[in-house]
C-alpha cells in the first residue's frame, strides 16, 4: 500500500460538511496510523452499503464535531487497527462535541484491535452489528476509563449486536467492555457466544472494566462462555445496573 488514508471528510468547526453520503463503494489496502475513513466535523453524513478491506490502520472513524451521521450496512474486514471507532475529548469545547451518531447492521469481521469502539461521546446508538473472528483483545469497548468523575458520556444505546467466535488468542476481555462513568446508558438484547477463554485471565461476555459507573446492562443472551459470563475491574458493581441476563445451553441448531 502507498496510502493510510483513503477518504478524509474535514469540515470545520463553524463550517461542518453536511449531508454528503456515500453508498455502495470499496475501500482497501492501506498501511498502519490513522483510519482509512475518517469524518470531522461532519453533520447528517452517511456510508452505506460500502466494504473496506484490507487495511493496517483502523476502517473507519468518526472524530471531533461529528453528529447525527450513519455508518449503515458496511462489511469491514482485516482491519488491523480496529473497525469503526467514534472517539472525541471527555470535556470538549461544543463545537466539537460527538454526538447522535448511529453504527447499525454492519458485518466486522478479522479485525484488530478493538472491532466496535465509542468513547467520549453522547447519544450513541450501536445495533444490530455483528462481529466475528476478531484478532484484537476486544470486540466492542464503550466509554472511556479516564472519565471517573465529570465526563461528556451517556446516552449509550448498545442493542441487537451479534458477537460471536472471538477472543481467540485475546486475555483479560471481555465481548462486550464498558469504561468509565456514564448516565443513561443501556446495554441490552444482544447476543454473545463462542467466547475463546483467556490464557492467565478469564475472557468473558460482559466486563465491566476501570471506573466503570452508571451503566444498564439487561437482556442480554449469552452461551457457549468458556469461563465466566461476567467480571468486574476497579468498580462496583452496585454502581451498574446489571440484571436479567441469560447464560443458557448451547442451542441445537444455531
Amino acid at each position: 500500500p502507498i496510502l493510510s488514508q483513503l477518504m478524509m471528510v474535514n469540515g470545520e468547526p463553524e463550517k461542518p460538511v453536511r449531508n454528503l453520503r456515500f453508498y455502495g463503494l470499496a475501500f482497501e489496502a492501506t498501511n498502519p496510523g490513522g483510519s482509512a475513513i475518517s469524518f470531522t466535523y461532519a453533520n447528517r453524513c452517511e456510508l452505506v452499503d460500502s466494504e473496506v478491506r484490507g487495511t493496517g490502520n483502523a476502517a473507519i472513524q468518526l472524530l471531533k464535531g461529528c453528529y447525527l451521521n450513519r455508518v449503515l450496512n458496511n462489511t469491514i474486514q482485516g482491519a488491523d487497527e480496529g473497525g469503526i471507532r467514534i472517539s472525541g475529548d471527555p470535556h470538549p469545547v461544543w463545537a466539537d462535541l460527538i454526538h447522535g451518531n448511529v453504527v447499525s447492521q454492519n458485518y466486522v469481521s478479522d479485525c484488530g484491535s478493538i472491532s466496535i469502539h465509542a468513547s467520549n461521546a453522547r447519544d450513541t446508538v450501536i445495533s444490530h452489528n455483528e462481529i466475528t473472528n476478531t484478532r484484537g483483545r476486544t470486540p466492542m469497548q464503550v466509554g472511556g476509563w479516564s472519565n471517573v468523575e465529570v465526563a461528556i458520556e451517556g446516552g449509550y444505546r448498545i442493542f441487537n449486536n451479534h458477537i460471536h467466535h472471538v477472543q481467540v488468542g485475546s486475555d483479560d476481555s471481555g465481548a462486550i467492555t464498558t469504561a468509565g462513568l456514564t448516565t443513561d446508558s443501556i446495554i441490552s438484547g444482544n447476543l454473545i457466544h463462542d467466547v475463546s477463554p483467556g490464557f492467565f485471565n478469564e475472557n468473558v461476555a460482559f466486563w465491566f472494566d476501570n471506573m466503570s459507573s452508571g451503566w444498564t446492562v439487561m437482556d442480554n443472551i449469552y452461551y457457549s462462555i468458556k469461563q465466566s459470563e461476567m467480571k468486574l475491574c476497579a468498580c462496583l458493581l452496585e454502581d451498574n445496573i446489571y440484571e436479567d441476563n441469560f447464560l443458557i445451553e448451547t442451542p441445537k441448531n444455531e
